[in-house]
């Protein structure tokens, strides 16, 4: 609803598809999700806020564009998906993949006991006819890192019981013509 809803400035530039960049899908899927205000103290993977860190993270180690970012699908409940998709120069494409694979064991290993079906995939996709770069990109992943996510305040710390919390459940990047 759209007192949920955040609009932010963003820009995007229509580029060429520069020959020597590949085009990455990263996909992040089947984390157990739940509802934000009671399922959110089992402390279950947000794929939002963890693609957030992810692209974060390959920003700061390798020449990303950043071409789309969209996940969750309600926003009282915490997001089970995320998909992004980026450009890299070529010759970075299977470091990228590599960096992805690698962070994807560590999180294997850091939820395993909460999220055992999670996924996340870095697979080649097609040039896109006209590839859209978000000009706006720091903004966004500084967004994604600073947004809070969890419990806020306990009504029963020893019972676990959630007083209130905050998810970022639905994210998309919709594009609104000038």
């Amino acid at each position: 609803s759209s007192e949920n809803t955040a609009v932010l400035p963003t820009g995007w530039a229509v580029l060429e598809v520069p020959a020597d960049y590949a085009f990455l899908k990263l996909q992040m899927a089947d984390a157990v999700s739940g509802h934000s205000g009671i399922d959110i103290n089992n402390c279950s993977i947000n794929c939002v806020k963890l693609m957030g860190e992810l692209l974060t993270l390959i920003d700061g180690k390798f020449d990303m564009q950043l071409l789309k970012i969209e996940g969750g699908n309600q926003t009282n409940v915490i997001a089970k998906w995320a998909d992004a998709e980026i450009a890299v120069p070529k010759a970075q494409e299977e470091a990228v993949k590599a960096f992805v694979a690698d962070f994807a064991v560590i999180m294997d290993r850091k939820y395993r006991d909460i999220d055992p079906d999670f996924k996340l995939t870095a697979s080649t996709m097609d040039a896109p006819a006209e590839a859209r770069a978000l000009t706006a990109k720091d903004a966004l992943l500084k967004l994604l890192d600073v947004h809070p996510n969890g419990v806020v305040t306990w009504l029963n710390p020893a019972e676990r019981v959630v007083e209130s919390s905050l998810n970022m459940g639905n994210f998309d990047e919709a594009i609104q013509e000038e």
